[in-house]
């Protein structure tokens, strides 16, 4: 059922190749035995039936055609994609400001801005590890999810904030199970739900509307 799931997503958007990779790293971190082998020969005969049926459709356009970061050196791809992981994760913390194009020029630079934020983001993760395994375990699967966007292979452009559609999945899990634990502390110390509730309805109720003003710049 996986794989037939994950043709249908790779038919529907090609960033879904990324999906095998975040399958496999979370079966590896939560430590499954035995590990669904199954599951990932299903997963790579979908893989290569998709990449052939791409190039069968099409043809000498397989690869983009004047991407606008191929002309980047390998060396210097992983600072590319450093860059892209900051300005992705902040945009899942906050998505503000939205923008209809993202030229090249604003990566071919790594700002500092961008490289803080991956290295608290993988700092986080270290603390969370012992904290809360569960939340360590989703968010390290936020730049997995993002491995096909990275432009460490050339693709057809630089950024966009439709990237974010399937890492924002485990940051959501993430966030949920941070508060999950604070719940249960909560309840343990029988007080019942208070800031672990409180903390949601805010986030909540500041993001709605925040995304509804957000998504006006894509009216026109």
């Amino acid at each position: 059922i996986s794989a037939f799931l994950l043709l249908a997503a790779c038919l529907s958007k090609e960033n879904a190749l990324a999906i095998p990779a975040v399958f496999v790293l979370g079966d590896l971190l939560v430590k499954r035995r035995p590990l669904p082998k199954k599951r990932y020969v299903g997963f790579a005969l979908v893989i290569i039936a998709v990449t052939i049926a791409r190039a069968q459709v099409l043809g000498p356009h397989f690869i983009p055609a004047d991407p606008p970061l191929g002309d980047i050196a390998l060396l210097d791809r992983p600072a590319i994609a450093t860059g892209i992981l900051g300005l992705a994760t902040r945009l899942l913390v906050w998505p503000h400001p939205l923008r209809m194009h993202y030229h090249r020029d604003q990566f071919l630079s790594l700002e500092g801005e961008r490289l803080a934020i991956v290295i608290a983001f993988f700092f986080l993760l270290l603390l969370l590890r012992r904290q809360n395994r569960g939340a360590a375990v989703v968010l390290a699967l936020v730049p997995v999810a993002m491995l096909t966007v990275l432009n460490l292979v050339p693709i057809g452009a630089a950024f966009a904030e439709r990237f974010l559609y399937l890492p924002s999945i485990p940051f959501c899990l993430g966030v949920g199970a941070l508060l999950g634990q604070r719940a249960k502390k909560e309840r343990a110390a029988g007080r019942g739900l208070g800031a672990s509730l409180a903390i949601l309805l805010i986030l909540l109720g500041t993001a709605i509307p925040a995304s509804r003003s957000a998504i006006s710049v894509l009216r026109d």
